[in-house]
């Protein structure tokens, strides 16, 4: 379990308190993000953690389709639901940001693979309840999110968005179908110009 924590510790724990005491600059806050992503690969290769471990994985496709689709469609609604209820746009040109591109993609696919494939192993090794460590989980993976300057008004969607996620993978673990999932919602709260601006 020390492993466990340590890798919490070093991996999560340090360059959010390096970025939040501004010892790393904000804008390199996805520079960090994807230093984080190489030394994680290492530790995956060190530890020969296989694919289907990480969630890398079509035997289960038809087991866990169902599960994704709906908690997609549902985290959709309620995302569209507060979207309207504040009158937000879509940005101007959207089509033209190399976010909308393929950037979406690589972040959504980047935070799953941490976050779900990773992380939530060994917060279930750390605590005795997989409840626990699901709501860590999501907590972590609402914190990430702290940079932006609407975070406050994101948290509750970013708390329950984070522990949905973890729910759901955790019972029905495929990373292929929860990166689908958070891209489309990732897609959707960019384009209409939240979680897009740092402090």
């Amino acid at each position: 379990m020390l492993k466990e924590v340590l890798i919490i510790l070093i991996l999560f724990i340090l360059p959010f308190l390096l970025i939040y005491n501004k010892l790393i600059p904000k804008k390199y806050y996805l520079v960090a993000l994807f230093t984080v992503l190489i030394f994680t690969l290492i530790l995956v290769f060190v530890e020969n953690v296989s694919p289907k471990d990480l969630g890398i994985r079509i035997d289960n496709f038809k087991q866990t389709y169902l599960p994704h689709l709906i908690f997609t469609f549902i985290s959709l609604v309620v995302l569209l639901i507060f979207i309207k209820y504040n009158g937000s746009i879509p940005i101007k040109e959207w089509w033209l940001d190399r976010h909308f591109r393929y950037f979406f993609v690589i972040i959504s696919f980047t935070q799953v693979f941490l976050f779900l494939g990773y992380f939530l192993p060994k917060l279930q090794v750390i605590f005795p309840s997989i409840w626990i460590a699901i709501l860590v989980n999501g907590i972590m993976f609402a914190s990430v999110h702290i940079f932006y300057k609407d975070f406050v008004a994101m948290f509750p969607l970013l708390i329950l968005g984070g522990v949905g996620f973890a729910a759901i993978y955790a019972f029905y673990p495929n990373l292929i179908l929860a990166g689908i999932s958070h891209s489309i919602l990732n897609f959707f709260i960019v384009l209409y110009g939240y979680l897009s601006v740092l402090k």
